[in-house]
């Protein structure tokens, strides 16, 4: 019997309380929370990773043929494969937006299976509508991106203004199930009015991920820092940075730092739900729908 203390999403929250109320459910709700993740997006996530070590390989291999190159002395037989490196950059593109969509869409529906139910999870119907709803948030995710990049060309600050809108258009696409592109044109209409408050909050929240996130690179940038310190490494010449992106101790910790990166993803996440239905009830609920 679930005996953890229900918290209602559906109220309207100041920024302490969202911040506290979204750890709060994570301390709650935390083990079935990333477990049900973890069951869902494990296979993306570990095609992420090694997605990952194939363009650091790929990376260290056509920078190391750059700086040959580029050296005075001549070094024969020696080509560019800029096919590979960009191969190699497409595949972490992809599987890392892959893993980001399935990490994404199972907790979204994790809480809408939690707010509908009263705190009980329904597992297959969290794993159905991730499924059924991919597409859609692959597209959701591609199209904010163009919109948001494409604003960031003509100046910064309307990309900024961009993606403080569209950051609320996945809430819109799962609790008022909409289409991908329902979605993103329903959260101009949703958040005006309401665009200061969010930008606050998400900044706020997004310092607080960041924080954290740096600190699972540690163990990354420590033994990178003693590799770079050791007397057998030489600082002049620029293979040897290369060298470490093929070190598997260092490829280890990157690796272990990727996938703790992955799961505060969620935390945000959680913030920008209570964000969704304290714009909505302060909007009369239901009224966007």
């Amino acid at each position: 019997m679930n005996t953890n203390e229900f918290i209602e999403f559906k109220q309207e929250r100041d920024v302490g309380t969202m911040i506290s109320d979204a750890f709060k459910f994570l301390k709650e709700e935390g083990k079935p929370f990333f477990t049900t993740i973890i069951k869902i997006s494990l296979v993306p996530i570990i095609l992420a990773i090694a997605s990952t070590f194939y363009f650091f390989l790929n990376m260290s291999d056509f920078f190391s043929v750059v700086f040959l190159l580029d050296n005075t002395e001549s070094y024969q037989g020696q080509s560019i494969n800029f096919g590979v490196f960009f191969i190699s950059l497409g595949v972490l593109l992809i599987f890392y937006l892959i893993a980001y969509v399935m990490i994404n869409a199972s907790a979204m529906y994790y809480i809408k299976s939690y707010t509908d139910n009263q705190g009980k999870i329904d597992y297959d119907y969290i794993k159905n509508m991730t499924m059924h709803k991919f597409w859609s948030f692959i597209a959701l995710y591609i199209v904010s991106g163009i919109i948001i990049f494409t604003g960031t060309l003509f100046c910064f600050f309307p990309g900024i203004y961009l993606g403080i809108v569209l950051s609320l258009s996945s809430c819109i696409l799962v609790f008022f199930e909409k289409e991908a592109m329902d979605a993103i044109g329903g959260s101009f209409a949703f958040i005006k009015g309401h665009w200061w408050n969010t930008f606050g909050i998400l900044i706020v929240i997004g310092l607080i991920v960041w924080c954290l996130s740096l600190i699972t690179q540690l163990p990354a940038i420590i033994y990178q820092l003693t590799q770079m310190g050791s007397l057998s490494f030489d600082a002049s010449n620029p293979m040897e940075m290369m060298n470490l992106y093929k070190d598997p101790i260092y490829l280890t910790l990157t690796a272990f730092s990727e996938v703790i990166k992955f799961f505060l993803v969620p935390i945000t996440l959680i913030v920008t739900v209570f964000i969704f239905f304290d714009i909505n009830e302060q909007e009369k609920q239901g009224s966007y729908q």
